[in-house]
C-alpha cells in the first residue's frame, strides 16, 4: 500500500492542496456512546460517535454560538447549555413532558466556565441505530443519522445519511435522493467515472435549505505500483470534480481518504 507521505506528494503534485491530518485531531472531541434494549418485540441497538468537523461546519446552524450557562426559548421547547465536569452540555427541553434531547462535547477548559462561548458545530454529531428503533419515527430505521443543534431546536429529530455510490455504466448505483442524478452527472463530466482504479463512495447529508454536504470517500487500490500508476489520471479527474462541486447550487463536497491512520483532505 502506497504511504500517506506519497499520496499527498503526489495529489500535490496533480494540483491538489492535499494535507494529512491526524484522524482523531479532524473530530472535535465529543462523548461516545452506546446503548441496547428489549422491547416487546424488537431488539433495539444505538450508539453516536464524532462527526468531521469540515462536514459539520458545512451544516446549517454551524456558526451560532451558545452561551454557558443560558437559556432561550427555540421551536421545540427551551434550550440551554451548560457546564458538566468537563464537558459542555446542550440540551432542549420540550413542553408536555416528553423527554429532554441533548448534545454533548468535551472542550477545551477555557469554554467550561459560565458566559463562555462557543459554537454549535462542536456539538454535531452521528448517530448509528440497529434493529429498528423507538427513538425515530417507525420501526425500520437502521442507519446512520445526523444531529446538529440546529436540528434539534427546530425538529426534534436527527436526519437520515444517504450512502450513494456511482459506477461507470450506472448498473451498481445505489442510494435513493433526489440529488442522485445531479452527483453522478458531476462525477460524470469531471471524469472520476472514467477512473477504474478509484472507488469512491459518498455520504450525503440531507438539509431543508442550502447546500446539502456530501463526504466523499476515496479507496485507492491496495497495491502501491496500481495505485502510482493511477493517481496522475486519478489526481487530474479530482481537480476537475472538486471545481465542478465547487460550482454546484446543491450539493457541497468534502473529500476525504484515510491512509496509515491519517486523514487526506483538500
Amino acid at each position: 500500500m502506497i504511504s500517506c507521505a506519497s499520496l499527498v506528494k503526489a495529489l500535490r503534485k496533480g494540483g491538489l492542496p492535499a494535507r494529512a491530518l491526524d484522524l482523531e485531531k479532524t473530530l472535535f472531541p465529543q462523548p461516545t456512546s452506546t446503548s441496547s434494549s428489549v422491547g416487546k418485540t424488537i431488539a433495539v441497538s444505538r450508539s453516536t460517535r464524532p462527526m468531521e468537523s469540515r462536514v459539520a461546519r458545512a451544516l446549517p446552524g454551524a456558526d451560532q454560538v451558545l452561551r454557558v450557562r443560558s437559556r432561550e426559548d427555540c421551536p421545540q421547547g427551551v434550550l440551554s447549555c451548560r457546564a458538566i465536569r468537563k464537558r459542555l452540555v446542550v440540551t432542549v427541553t420540550a413542553p408536555e413532558g416528553r423527554p429532554p434531547q441533548a448534545l454533548a462535547c468535551f472542550p477545551p477548559a477555557r469554554f467550561l466556565r459560565d458566559g463562555a462561548r462557543a459554537p454549535a458545530w462542536w456539538f454535531s454529531a452521528y448517530e448509528t441505530l440497529g434493529g429498528g428503533s423507538p427513538w425515530h419515527d417507525g420501526f425500520d430505521d437502521n442507519g446512520t443519522y445526523y444531529w446538529t443543534v440546529d436540528r434539534m431546536a427546530r425538529h426534534g429529530s436527527a436526519a437520515k445519511v444517504v450512502p450513494m455510490g456511482f459506477s461507470r455504466d450506472g448498473a451498481s448505483d445505489f442510494g435513493e435522493h433526489p440529488l442522485r442524478p445531479a452527483i453522478r452527472t458531476l462525477m460524470e463530466s469531471s471524469g472520476l467515472l472514467d477512473q477504474p482504479a478509484l472507488q469512491v463512495y459518498w455520504n450525503l447529508l440531507p438539509v431543508e435549505t442550502g447546500r446539502c454536504p456530501a463526504l466523499a470517500r476515496l479507496h485507492f487500490p491496495v497495491d502501491e505500483d496500481s495505485c502510482r500508476a493511477a493517481l496522475p489520471g486519478i489526481a487530474a479527474s479530482l481537480v476537475r470534480a472538486e471545481r465542478s462541486f465547487a460550482g454546484s447550487p446543491h450539493v457541497r463536497a468534502v473529500w476525504s481518504i484515510v491512509q496509515d491512520k491519517k486523514l487526506v483532505m483538500f
